[in-house]
């Protein structure tokens, strides 16, 4: 893929040619990990964690010959903001975070624990996509409200 998420992780393949042993890798400046050389022309990593947006891809082979190719890369993410409720029960004690692929769901949750602000960063989305999400505030007694949402949001290509 030349997209892939903001959460790095993804496992990418990369042709050319004279691909040496102990070649390297940079995407947006950052080096890939777990790099492998199946052969001369062909070479495997897995992307580092990266802001959104498109990134530089250099490839350094071990005898310092190296090749960049220009926003050759795309790293997606989605920046979830929301109002606290205006009025409670009960305090909050923080928020939830759901995804679906659809607008009726189903919806998973994205966050482990609470979010405490109102805003989350899903790093976990892929380009050309099209999400739905839902927001629950949960109170001090852990119970949580009905969701607001669901709200679309699309990813670039």
């Amino acid at each position: 893929p030349i997209s892939v998420p903001a959460a790095g992780g993804t496992t990418v393949t990369m042709n050319g040619t004279d691909f040496l042993s102990g070649v390297s890798v940079t995407i947006g400046g950052l080096r890939a990990s777990s790099v492998s050389l199946t052969n001369s022309t062909t070479l495997v990593a897995v992307t580092p964690p990266h802001a959104s947006g498109a990134a530089n891809v250099t490839v350094t082979n071990s005898n310092g010959d190296s090749a960049a190719l220009s926003s050759g890369f795309a790293f997606h993410s989605i920046d979830l903001l929301w109002n606290a409720p205006g009025t409670t029960t009960a305090a909050i004690a923080g928020y939830n975070v759901y995804r679906g692929i659809t607008s009726s769901g189903p919806f998973g949750r994205l966050n482990t624990a609470l979010v405490a602000d109102t805003s989350f960063n899903d790093l976990t989305v892929l380009g050309s996509t099209t999400y739905y999400y839902e927001v629950r505030s949960v109170d001090s007694n852990g119970t949580e409200s009905a969701p607001a949402g669901p709200v679309p949001a699309t990813t670039s290509p």
